[in-house]
């Protein structure tokens, strides 16, 4: 009987691999990038800088075209893993021919003759002018995980021979990348 039961088998195998099988390669190709974190901000997403009241005088704001009223300093503050740049992209509306001064909003009681200016504080300690409606890379590369803070300081500059005293708001946007 184990004879009989070896034939079978054996019958079973040929029949069962005579026949042809169907069979397909296929690739997939994956692909994809490990990118680093992104900052997290930290401070408030809308933030009141207050240049305060500037009175106008002789030897500062008011005495000549480019000159400044105080510098009024500000913030942001991230929480950033290491190894990235901080680019900002600010947006406004600029003096005309002057790409780093924010015009004053338009109104009935506005002041004339002046603009906003901002300057942001660079890793080399220097404070560079922020150019508007382009980009800035503030931070280069985030050397150490954790808080990040971004120094600004903002002030009045004139921009004509008189200064037409009134209100000096503006807007500015601040468009924040990290790549």
């Amino acid at each position: 009987m184990s004879a009989i039961i070896k034939q079978s088998a054996c019958l079973f195998a040929v029949l069962c691999l005579s026949f042809n099988a169907a069979a397909y390669d296929a690739i997939y190709k994956i692909s994809g990038r490990i990118q680093p974190g992104t900052c997290t901000l930290l401070s408030s997403s809308v933030v009141n800088v207050k240049l305060n009241d500037v009175y106008l005088s002789n030897t500062g704001l008011g005495s000549k075209p480019d000159s400044v009223s105080d510098k009024v300093d500000w913030n942001i503050v991230l929480e950033c893993p290491s190894d990235i740049p901080v680019i900002i992209n600010p947006a406004g509306t600029t003096v005309s021919g002057k790409s780093s001064l924010l015009a004053i909003a338009p109104a009935a009681d506005a002041a004339s003759g002046v603009g906003i200016e901002t300057e942001y504080k660079a890793a080399d300690g220097a404070w560079k002018v922020l150019e508007l409606n382009k980009t800035n890379t503030i931070v280069s590369t985030v050397k150490n995980d954790g808080i990040l803070t971004l120094n600004f300081r903002g002030y009045y500059r004139q921009t004509a021979a008189e200064i037409t005293p009134g209100t000096a708001n503006a807007t500015l946007d601040l468009n924040i990348v990290y790549k």
